[in-house]
């Protein structure tokens, strides 16, 4: 509050089991020769791993186990061949590995893939295994996985098996090898000389997923080894399975898709609630699989077709397979949570559930196929090429959660050539799911670090959350995904720097059970930086990553990784485009930068310059649009190299053919409306540049920042009237209403807060500051003093006493700005009147009255 004096005066105051027959085998040896060969050609394939210990056949390597924890105890472990004693303990020395085989008739083995659960130092099966597959005496380790085809390369008709097809039979002079990943993580592989196809050599490759997930990439490189032979066959990979601590057993249990013809899982149980366990196979890896087939498991060829109809003499399911060179698809299309094992036959449409034998055999022994692309005459493996194909397989006990992580993205305007242009507007996708079974995710942190090359929208930043229910049953269950929450992501989560925009975003109360997956997509477009940013193969590197911890248990707090390689196109054109700023307010001579601090009100100067390195044509367009509720433009600021422009900056400026290495510069001025603290962003807009190199569009500038900082509400008295003077009079006895000749001095307030406020003024007549001439006061009977004319319509008299308590200046609220208020006029000349009695004595009188600020509620 403030005070006036009065004078009559005032002063201011203020995230399988079956019969297994093993044929007769012939074992080679080969010579060192022929396996340094190996050794040479496998160095000339680019796996990833840089730091081998290429091994030998004559030191009969023993296998090693790679492991990948999964918590309290339990981990994915991977190898090739046995893997456990006779009582079932984990154990590695398998020195059978490396050994060269030819299959006479039956089953192929050796070198096979082997993948387990290990639990507590327990092997808990998740492919089928002979039951003599153990290390130690008596047992046959050379059976581990025998009668999975693991991965084949056909190239005729002959019966799909291993014998006739299987990568490991049909190689010679192998070579076992161990290394590490980045993260130092156990990487296997298996090479050698194919004799089916010829002069072509192979390895199989066995690591740990980069996500960091229990999930293993089975791979296989092939390398054609010759000078002008075009080979042409096709890829397959087929596993038996068996789920459970004894995988000899026949697990007979239905297998499902995953959706969107990413692959297929499975169960221990028939019914997935009373199940252990879990495994699932996918294609969500560089160079997955394009089709996919649940089947029951015959003998050890048949890989392509899918079983029989469980019908007395039924026979065998026609529809659907993945026959070689067919364009049969096997279960791709089907639905998520759909169940596998149906089909039809030949000679009918009559759909049955698939089993493993024609004669009414109700065992459903689960196993699955995975193809690839045919390599045909227009696509064929060339000399000195190199070919690869992978898989992943994951498996969990009940109560344990898998997060399987992903990052993808989709380009709005893609290209012939395959590849990402400055300019283009990415969609991306990060995607977490709990894979596991009978377990709940927290998923605590999202955390994407986008390279430099990659602008994020970050008002397109949104989430999803999302469950799977089940309906149906038999041929026709399938799940249905419902959203579960779904939102925007407000820009704040996002923070820039020199090395480019990073999201870290915190879900709220997240928790993922089976088969929840929590989405989280954002446009970014691809800057100039870009083309510099690339790695050695031209690709922009962007991993994302996703941590959490198991809600049951609160344990086992992990980051798990997804990264996606976006090609980039490099040519003869760049550019540099930046967008500086400045605040003229504060600084009308100060320097252009990248940010700047500003209060609402403040206006800013914007500085953008376009340097080609290629000559550019006349007609590129530059654009930059303003939301206005937080900036607008200021007209006849816009200049284009020094010349005074329209105020189009948002429908575009226009300019001339320009020389490379030449700029041009535009430059304009907007004020700034923002009142809440907050950053905006600023980005200019260059299309149609047309150089030698072509015509390029949605090229961004750098991003220019304002920092608003918001005004503090502040409410104050800025002037106060010095006095009101009601004149002189003569005394005559009587009493007299005089009407005040002057308001000295201005009332003017600040209430920056746009809001309802009113001015009250008081006066107490009782009080230290009532009107008096020292000695005496003028009013004496306690009755009326002071009288103001509070009524805003001018053309009215309200007079109103004034009171202790206050009343307003004026019958009608006033509202705050960033602008001082001036309310001189509610209380200047003839808008007060001061009752003097009769009774008054002679003399100066003056007194005080009081101004207050008082918000109210409108």
């Amino acid at each position: 509050m403030k005070n006036s004096q009065l004078r009559v005066i005032l002063f201011p105051l203020l995230f399988l089991a079956m019969f297994i027959i093993v044929g007769t085998q012939s074992l080679t040896k080969v010579n060192a020769d022929s396996q340094a060969e190996t050794v040479a050609i496998m160095k000339k394939i680019n796996d990833g791993i840089s730091n081998w210990d290429y091994k030998t056949q004559y030191t009969n390597p023993k296998n090693v186990i790679g492991k990948i924890p999964i918590g309290d105890g339990l981990s994915l472990d991977y190898t090739f061949g046995a893997a456990q004693n006779q009582n079932g303990t984990v154990m590695a020395g398998d020195n059978t590995i490396a050994t060269d085989h030819k299959i006479s008739q039956g089953l192929q083995t050796y070198s096979k893939i082997n993948i387990f659960l290990e639990h507590n130092n327990q092997y808990y099966g998740i492919i089928h295994q002979n039951k003599n597959a153990y290390i130690g005496t008596g047992g046959q380790p050379y059976t581990a996985s025998d009668s999975s085809l693991d991965f084949a390369v056909v190239t005729g008709s002959l019966t799909l098996s291993g014998a006739n097809y299987g990568v490991m039979g049909q190689t010679s002079n192998k070579v076992f090898a161990t290394g590490t990943d980045s993260k130092q993580r156990t990487v296997l592989k298996i090479g050698g000389k194919l004799n089916n196809p010829s002069n072509m050599y192979a390895e199989v490759v066995l690591r740990p997923n980069p996500s960091g997930a229990p999930i293993v990439q089975r791979e296989l490189y092939l390398y054609n080894n010759t000078s002008n032979d075009m080979k042409m066959f096709q890829v397959y990979f087929g596993e038996d399975t068996a789920l459970g601590k004894d995988p000899s057993i026949v697990d007979d249990v239905p297998l499902y898709a995953i959706g969107n013809d990413e692959g297929l899982y499975m169960y221990d149980t028939q019914t997935p609630s009373n199940s252990g366990s879990k495994l699932y196979v996918t294609n969500n890896v560089a160079d997955g699989f394009n089709s996919y087939m649940g089947k029951a498991y015959v003998d050890s060829g048949l890989w392509n077709l899918k079983g029989f109809a469980e019908i007395y003499n039924g026979g065998q399911i026609a529809n659907p397979n993945l026959k070689y060179k067919d364009t049969t698809n096997g279960d791709n299309g089907r639905p998520a949570g759909s169940k596998l094992l149906f089909g039809t036959t030949e000679n009918s449409n009559i759909v049955y559930p698939v089993v493993n034998g024609r004669n009414g055999d109700k065992l459903q022994d689960s196993a699955y196929t995975l193809r690839w692309p045919l390599a045909t005459e227009d696509n064929p493996l060339k000399p000195g090429q190199t070919a690869h194909y992978a898989s992943t397989m994951g498996a969990t006990l009940a109560g344990y959660p898998i997060p399987s992580v992903s990052k993808t993205y989709t380009n709005e305007n893609p290209h012939a050539d395959g590849l990402v242009h400055i300019g283009d507007r990415l969609k991306f996708t990060l995607k977490a799911k709990n894979d596991g079974l009978k377990s709940n995710w927290s998923l605590t942190d999202i955390r994407d670090a986008l390279p430099k090359g990659l602008d994020i929208d970050t008002s397109s930043i949104n989430y999803k959350w999302t469950e799977m229910t089940t309906g149906g049953s038999d041929q026709h269950q399938k799940d249905t995904e419902k959203t579960i929450a779904s939102g925007t992501i407000p820009s704040m989560y996002v923070t820039s720097n020199s090395l480019g925009d990073t999201l870290d975003y915190t879900p709220t109360n997240t928790v993922l059970k089976e088969k929840d997956q929590y989405y989280v997509t954002f446009y970014a477009t691809v800057n100039n930086k870009a083309p510099f940013s690339v790695d050695s193969s031209k690709n922009l590197v962007n991993e994302a990553s996703f941590t959490g911890f198991n809600a049951d248990t609160n344990k086992d707090n992990k980051t798990f990784t997804a990264s996606v390689n976006i090609p980039i196109l490099t040519t003869g054109f760049n550019y540099s485009f930046t967008n500086q700023v400045r605040n003229v307010t504060t600084d009308p001579t100060g320097t252009f930068d990248s940010e700047v601090d500003a209060h609402q009100g403040d206006i800013v100067e914007f500085k953008s310059t376009f340097t080609g390195t290629q000559d550019i044509a006349a007609q590129s367009i530059y654009t930059n649009i303003l939301n206005n509720s937080d900036l607008s433009l200021i007209s006849g600021s816009v200049f284009l190299n020094g010349a005074m422009q329209p105020d189009s900056i948002g429908k575009g400026i226009y300019l001339s053919k320009t020389t490379a290495t030449n700029s041009n510069t535009i430059m304009f001025r907007a004020k700034v409306n923002k009142s809440t603290s907050g950053t905006i962003e600023n980005r200019a807009n260059m299309n149609s540049v047309t150089s030698s190199s072509g015509t390029f569009n949605n090229l961004l500038s750098d991003k220019a920042s304002i920092n608003v900082q918001e005004d503090i509400p502040s409410t104050s008295f800025v002037e106060v009237p010095e006095f009101i003077d009601f004149g002189s009079i003569n005394s005559t006895g009587n009493e007299r209403m005089l009407t005040n000749k002057q308001t000295k001095g201005n009332l003017i307030v600040s209430h920056s807060a746009e809001t309802p406020f009113e001015v009250l003024v008081s006066y107490d007549n009782n009080g230290d500051q009532a009107i008096n001439n020292g000695n005496e006061k003028l009013v004496q009977d306690n009755g009326l003093s002071l009288m103001l004319n509070n009524n805003a319509n001018e053309s009215q008299d309200k007079w109103t006493p004034l009171s202790q308590a206050g009343v307003p200046i004026a019958n009608k609220d006033f509202t705050g700005s960033s602008d001082e208020l001036d309310l001189t006029k509610y209380v200047g000349l003839d808008k007060w009147k001061l009752r003097v009695p009769g009774t008054a004595q002679s003399g100066k009188y003056s007194g005080q009255v009081t101004w207050t600020i008082a918000d109210t509620v409108s």
